[in-house]
């Protein structure tokens, strides 16, 4: 029989393929071994970076509980109000020391002043008996003439571990004075330092950070553990036990290392100490944890290489099938040509200024919508929303947006279920946006929205509005308040014209005696004045009304200067202007450190000088007088706030301190009811808004809300 070369495959192809192969196979083992190397080495510095950062917040702790101590003992203050306590031990010598401890109870769970023997001289009311702590402290802390840290103990009876700061005081500089006692600041470790050791910055099932030191022939475990609770300073390994991780950190050894941990399991553990103490702090993991994803990639190394073989074999067969070159080339031809379309459509897709997005609907067994899923977004619904597709594909609306409501899904489900398109507005509440979109289904089972920002539109929309409520205020005003002393001038003009009649008609007697007519002259000589004085205040407040009619009608086109502006300098100018009416009143004028914004310089001094002028003017005699200006960047705007300790609002009055010419009391303090009225429309006109928070008798909080000065314009 024949032999047929043209199926037999080539000895040279056969010699690539066994050396490709053996590269693949030598190159897969050293990128295994290299890869876990490195995950080993990641997961070793994540634990030393855990390790110093707890070795060094301990540090820190201890370093406050001992500045907490050492500025009662290098006080003399403190120490003269010591011996003024010992030598008349009254309530009044005894107040401030109440309220340092009061101060101090944040981080202490015991407070305590004893005398140099341990009595104790003062506790703040209400304290509970203070756990005993090592009886050497004391004695050790005035004999070393500075505060001293104890051990970690537990409490006789309260079986709980606490850590006293002792703060030995002195007559005198601490340095040679005697001693008159001791503050003992004593910290329930429960509340206070195992909160900061049990703490672990990344999600771990085994991972956790320990605190121990030698206690003689053992190892003393100073906090509860995770795996085995209610063991601080109870749980002790003896030190012959050289396997334990803790068993080698005692003895000297430091760093990071293998070994088993208390309950016989294997971890990676980083041992350092605590500086200025015995203690030393250690971090561990299960090494089941530490490479559990290392045996997953692992899985994907094997079958990455075995597919690389795969491809080796896929290589000779086509190398051995070279007949069917042409149908290959075919295949590649209208794949480049699927290609291209797929690219135009790609850039079409991605250059869209329409924000799009593709969802899966998701049904319960009955064919009612539960959730969606999405499947694809563009960038301009990046763009729009301020979301990334990595957060939203592949993820349900209620993954990603827990608070969706039902009405949204229900709508989203009959689009997906009926394909019938609809069109509605929204606005997002998170991203403070507008938009106009159209929901339609592509195939059953799925829906897309289509939708484009009309917040310009909308905020346009507002402005109409809000110039529309404008002018309905000027109209009122136009048609009531003016109205109001016309009706008045004219009444009062009536009644001087009746008195002016009576005095022509006794003139016209003739034979009306000079009595007679002095009589009749002094009858209506009253009504006259009256009358007269009447007519004048109409007119005066005619006159304050139209004014402020002008000055609305100014402000509206006064020509803005927009920028960025140092708001500690403009209210520091503005809190100059009142500081004589301030100073006159008793009140006291505070302002924080304000962030800058946007605006123009002249209109916002204007806002400011009225909200200080307005809280001057409601102030509560009751009490002495208080205005604070403070201010704050939340959510991308410069906020500040102008809050008093005055009279307040009423609820029902909240809103309508900001209509034209409005003045709650009409008694009260003097003003035509419109600088609220301005403020609010000069910060229409900056982009900004203002809103009040108040209660009788209980002051009053304006808040502004302006552009963040580093904006973009």
């Amino acid at each position: 029989m024949m032999y047929d070369e043209t199926n037999s495959f080539p000895r040279w192809m056969a010699v690539a393929l066994a050396a490709a192969l053996a590269v693949v196979v030598a190159g897969g083992t050293w990128f295994y071994r290299s890869q876990k190397q490195a995950v080993q080495r990641a997961a070793e510095a994540q634990l030393s970076s855990i390790g110093r950062l707890k070795a060094d917040q301990l540090a820190a702790w201890r370093a406050e509980r001992l500045a907490d101590a050492a500025v009662m003992t290098e006080s003399p203050f403190f120490a003269q109000g010591v011996a003024r306590f010992l030598a008349d031990p009254s309530d009044a010598n005894a107040q401030p020391f109440l309220f340092r401890f009061r101060s101090l109870k944040a981080h202490y769970a015991h407070i305590i002043l004893v005398d140099p023997q341990g009595k104790t001289l003062l506790r703040p009311s209400g304290e509970t008996q203070m756990p005993e702590g090592p009886t050497t402290a004391l004695t050790a802390a005035l004999h070393n003439r500075k505060p001293i840290l104890t051990e970690l103990y537990l409490g006789a009876h309260t079986p709980a571990p606490y850590i006293q700061v002792i703060a030995p005081i002195f007559t005198g500089a601490a340095s040679d004075g005697s001693p008159l006692g001791a503050v003992v600041l004593v910290s329930d470790a429960n509340r206070f330092l195992f909160p900061l050791i049990r703490s672990w910055p990344t999600p771990s099932k085994t991972a956790e950070t320990l605190l121990i030191r030698r206690d003689g022939q053992d190892v003393l475990f100073l906090n509860d553990l995770r795996h085995q609770p209610d063991t601080a300073l109870k749980l002790r390994i003896p030190l012959t036990r050289t396997d334990v991780p803790a068993v080698m950190a005692v003895l000297g050894r430091q760093g990071v290392f293998q070994g088993t941990d208390y309950r016989g399991a294997e971890v990676l553990s980083v041992i350092l100490p605590v500086p200025d103490s015995t203690w030393l702090m250690m971090a561990k993991q299960d090494t089941a944890e530490v490479f559990a994803e290392w045996r997953i990639r692992s899985v994907e190394i094997l079958v990455l290489f075995l597919a690389m073989a795969g491809a080796l074999a896929a290589i000779g067969l086509v190398a051995w099938q070279r007949h069917k070159k042409a149908q290959y080339r075919t295949l590649y031809l209208s794949e480049a040509r699927q290609r291209e379309s797929e690219h135009k459509f790609k850039l079409l897709f991605e250059n869209m200024t329409t924000g799009f997005a593709l969802h899966e609907m998701i049904y319960d067994a009955d064919g009612r919508p539960l959730d969606y899923r999405f499947i694809e977004i563009n960038p301009a619904f990046e763009k729009l929303t301020g979301a990334r597709a990595q957060d939203l594909i592949g993820h349900t609306v209620k993954e990603v947006m827990p608070d969706t409501e039902q009405h949204w899904i229900d709508t989203y489900g009959r689009v997906a279920l009926t394909g019938e398109p609809i069109s509605f507005e929204n606005y997002a509440q998170e991203i403070g946006r507008y938009f106009e979109a159209r929901a339609f289904s592509p195939a059953k089972g799925t829906f897309a929205v289509v939708f484009s920002d009309i917040t310009e539109r909308k905020q346009a929309e507002q402005r109409i509005a809000a110039k529309n409520k404008e002018l309905e205020q000027i109209v009122y005003a136009a048609s009531h308040d003016l109205r109001s002393p016309l009706v008045n001038v004219d009444g009062y003009g009536r009644e001087l014209a009746y008195a002016v009649e009576a005095v022509q008609n006794a003139l016209a007697a003739g034979d009306a005696s000079p009595d007679a007519l002095a009589a009749a002259v002094r009858a209506a000589l009253p009504e006259m004045t009256s009358a007269l004085g009447y007519i004048r205040n109409s007119t005066r407040q005619m006159d304050a009304l139209l004014k402020g009619l002008l000055k609305l009608s100014r402000l509206g086109r006064a020509a803005l200067t927009i920028g960025p502006l140092d708001m500690n300098r403009l209210v520091t100018r503005v809190v100059a202007s009142f500081e004589f009416t301030a100073k006159q009143a008793g009140v006291a004028l505070r302002v924080s450190d304000l962030p800058a914004c946007l605006g123009d310089e002249v209109q916002l001094t204007q806002v400011f000088a009225n909200l200080v002028d307005n809280a001057l003017k409601f102030l509560d005699p009751a009490r002495p007088g208080e205005i604070r200006i403070s201010g704050a960047i939340e959510h991308g705007q410069a906020c500040y706030c102008v809050e008093d300790n005055g009279i307040g609002i009423a609820p029902e009055d909240r809103e309508n301190i900001f209509e034209l010419f409005h003045r709650i009391d009409p008694s009260g303090p003097e003003g035509e009811g419109l600088g609220l009225t301005l403020v609010r429309q000069i910060l229409g006109r900056l982009d900004g808004q203002i809103r009040v928070e108040s209660r009788p008798g209980g002051g009053s909080r304006f808040h502004v809300t302006l552009p963040n000065a580093k904006r973009k314009q």
